[in-house]
């Protein structure tokens, strides 16, 4: 018996071996689409999970690519405004250009982009999709909201977006960012898909010279890079809904934090630019801060909705109004005040000229007022707020001064010096001439001290426009300097 149950238990082990090896032929076959699968190589399920169905962006990017352009703006760079131990005589002034998108918005050449993109340039160059190139106009520019906008000469009509509704969009839409970003690796009308992110972004800083005073962004993930400012940002239909223009980044690069103007933001300037090549704004003549839940109880007041006026300009349109420091506005032309931000682009898209009810509240009671606008001198602007208009330009240098204040001075980003503060420079004088810029302080004329607006007068009148006047600046990184001016050059 027990040699018999060993010979069993060999021809099993035999039996065993036999269908394993059966089996793994069976699965072999199967794998190698043999016939003995069961149903033939048509009948073979997709391996793709949505046949026929293509990508949603595809059709945007076809409608969309070739009303994007290249911009290539030739300047000549300051640089001792970035390095301060540079003379101030022989200012390093070198030849540099900036690259950035843009794209057609009229058939007939016209061309929106960035003010900062194109901002001092001598030479401005837009290549088209089919890269041929064209010489550039600018015909209008805005620095406060960082809109520029140029004009070609193309021998077609060319392929223009359409601009689309940007106050429609809602957090989450499908975005996409269409520009050339890194222009020297040519990676021309490169496509980026991403979100909303947010929307009424503000009070972004984007260094002295740079940072727009109107802010209202698009925030979006949709990846923007270095000269991608200027491309479209276009919603899923196809349409303009924002102007790429910034990003907050580290590292200079992209994060997935970028920010676009929107286009009904554009849209208000553009028949300005089109028309004079610059923006009129209205200005109230006054210094506005938000109203907080604190500051509501305080006034009693049972909403933060309102803008207190902080400070009210002498010789302002609020002032001539009646308006006072400590007010409340809670309507402006019929409409209730939310916030700083949104007075503050009522105000200017009123204009200049207009009579404007105003309802506010002061001291328990509510009181109607008037107020004509003035025009918004945007030299005058600072980052946040507005700033009392100039006196006349001296006609011998070429400049508007304001007494210098600590105040004013960190308006301007500059350390406080006595003297007379630059706050803005005549185009083509001997003062833009010699290289002086808002935010350089004046302490003297002819190695006599200034302190104040009248000593400035006097003092140029004593030397008359047949001599040169000596002055003593301190520049944006507060370091003196002699500068000598002659009338007229």
């Amino acid at each position: 018996m027990k040699l018999v149950r060993i010979q069993n238990q060999r021809y099993l082990s035999y039996f065993f071996i036999a269908g394993f090896f059966t089996l793994v032929g069976i699965f072999i076959a199967t794998g190698l689409d043999l016939p003995n699968r069961g149903f033939s190589q048509e009948k073979r399920p997709s391996t793709y999970l949505n046949p026929g169905v293509a990508s949603p962006f595809v059709a945007v990017v076809e409608r969309v690519r070739d009303g994007v352009v290249n911009i290539s703006a030739e300047k000549v760079e300051d640089l001792s405004r970035y390095h301060s131990w540079f003379p101030f005589g022989d200012r390093r002034r070198v030849p540099s250009t900036s690259l950035g998108s843009g794209f057609v918005f009229g058939p007939d050449g016209h061309v929106l982009t960035n003010n900062h993109v194109v901002a001092g340039a001598t030479e401005i160059w837009v290549t088209l999709s089919d890269r041929s190139r064209y010489k550039a106009r600018l015909v209008g520019a805005d620095k406060e909201t960082d809109v520029a906008v140029l004009k070609i000469e193309a021998d077609r009509r060319l392929w223009a977006l359409d601009l689309g509704n940007s106050d429609s969009l809602r957090v989450g839409d499908w975005v996409l960012a269409i520009g050339n970003p890194f222009p020297q690796e040519e990676l021309d009308r490169t496509v980026t898909v991403g979100v909303v992110s947010a929307k009424g972004r503000s009070n972004l800083q984007f260094g002295r010279d740079e940072t727009p005073a109107y802010q209202d962004y698009i925030q979006t993930d949709a990846a923007i890079n270095q000269g991608n400012s200027g491309g479209p940002l276009v919603d899923i239909h196809g349409q303009v809904i924002g102007i790429n223009s910034a990003i907050a980044s580290p590292s200079g690069g992209n994060v997935g934090i970028g920010f676009a103007i929107p286009i009904n933001m554009v849209k208000e300037v553009l028949p300005d630019l089109m028309r004079t090549g610059r923006v009129s704004r209205g200005w109230l003549g006054v210094y506005l801060q938000d109203l907080s839940k604190d500051l509501a109880d305080s006034y009693g007041l049972k909403s933060t909705e309102g803008v207190i006026l902080s400070e009210v300009l002498p010789d302002g349109p609020a002032a001539a109004a009646g308006l006072k420091q400590g007010d409340v506005i809670l309507k402006f032309d019929g409409k209730k005040v939310a916030d700083l931000t949104q007075l503050r682009f009522w105000v200017a898209s009123a204009g200049p000229g207009k009579a404007v009810p105003v309802e506010v509240f002061r001291e328990g009671k509510i009181i109607r007022l008037n107020v004509r606008l003035a025009e918004r001198n945007a030299s005058l602007v600072s980052r946040a707020e507005e700033r009392q208009p100039p006196v006349t330009a001296d006609p011998v240098v070429g400049v508007h001064v304001r007494t210098s204040s600590p105040e004013l001075c960190e308006r301007f980003g500059v350390e406080f010096n006595p003297g007379l503060i630059v706050v803005e420079v005549e185009p083509s004088s001997p003062a833009e001439q010699k290289g002086i810029e808002p935010g350089f302080i004046i302490s003297e004329v002819n190695n006599q001290p200034v302190r104040s607006e009248a000593e400035f007068r006097q003092a140029l009148k004593t030397v008359g426009r047949e001599k040169p006047v000596s002055l003593l600046v301190h520049d944006l990184d507060s370091q003196p300097v002699y500068v000598a001016i002659r009338a007229g050059g």
